[in-house]
């Protein structure tokens, strides 16, 4: 028997079975401590999305919508089932504000037109390499009188969030 094992059943020998719970305790709360961190996404990654946009009343497709994507300054138009080609994105083409802690994506805008609808704004959509994402169902509202403009954010990975807590937290 090893000597931590011998101190450990020494401590407790009325219970052997405490004493492994006590082991499997201790280890499960180990690896729950270790910080969990992110690859950051290779330098010539790509990765890739497919949008679907839809009238939000009529829950149609809307063919010939404008979707652009300001960080590859491209636009891309819906066919006539609503959707776009896959669209491809280099992942590392732009520095990131957020370099504090890795991160195994990137974030793009994703910008939506067409006439007769207000305008639509997605914000820091998630796009991971070697992956096609699909947006499916970006819902365009109908411009009722003077133009609106309709925005959306998506969060980060809840494990990145948890993860960026933990490393500043004082």
């Amino acid at each position: 028997m090893s000597m931590v094992k011998r101190i450990f059943y020494l401590s407790f020998p009325q219970n052997r079975n405490m004493n492994k719970f006590i082991i499997f305790f201790s280890a499960i709360s180990l690896l729950l401590s270790s910080p969990i961190t992110a690859q950051p996404t290779p330098e010539n990654a790509v990765g890739s999305i497919k949008i679907a946009v839809y009238d939000h009343i009529e829950n149609k497709p809307i063919a010939n919508a404008i979707c652009c994507i300001p960080e590859i300054d491209t636009y891309f138009y819906t066919d006539e089932n609503g959707y776009t080609q896959v669209i491809d994105i280099p992942l590392n083409k732009k520095p990131s504000a957020t370099t504090y802690l890795a991160k195994s994506w990137s974030n793009v805008t994703l910008l939506v037109y067409k006439d007769g609808y207000d305008d639509f704004v997605l914000y820091n959509v998630k796009v991971k390499a070697d992956y096609t994402r699909s947006l499916e169902r970006i819902y365009l509202y109908r411009e009722n009188g003077a133009k609106k403009i309709h925005s959306s954010s998506e969060l980060p990975d809840n494990d990145w969030t948890l993860e960026l807590l933990r490393k500043y937290r004082r």
